[in-house]
Parts: C-alpha cells; structure tokens; sequence
C-alpha cells in the first residue's frame, strides 16, 4: 500500500514539474527511479516505473504541441 502511494505521488509530481523536454523528462526519469531506490524498490522495479514516468512526460510534450 506504502508502494503505491509513493509511485502516485511520484508519477503525479513527474506530470506536473516539467514541460515536456528530452532534458527534462531525463530529469523526471533520473529522479523517479532514485526515489524509489531510496524507498527500497528494487532497481528493475524503480527503472520500469521511471520508463513510465519519462513517457508520460514526453506524451505531454506530443499534447502539448498540438494546440
């Protein structure tokens, strides 16, 4: 249950702190995956939620630029 209000909570915050960029979907991705680490995840666990994360983030780059 502790797990996946961390991984909401990270996913949630990845969404809303940046805009979409390579650089800064890098950084959501990089900051995903250590937090989980730090929460004790395993690292495949902690890099298959990052992935997530960064294609979340760059779907909303996709979103974005079509307006």
């Amino acid at each position: 249950m502790i797990f996946s209000a961390v991984a909401l909570v990270a996913f949630s915050f990845a969404g809303m702190a940046n805009d979409g960029t390579v650089e800064e979907c890098s950084k959501t991705y990089k900051e995903v995956k250590d937090g989980h680490i730090a929460n004790g995840v395993g690292e495949q666990e902690a890099i298959k939620l990052a992935r997530a994360a960064y294609h979340k983030c760059r779907s909303t780059q996709s979103i974005s630029s079509i307006d």
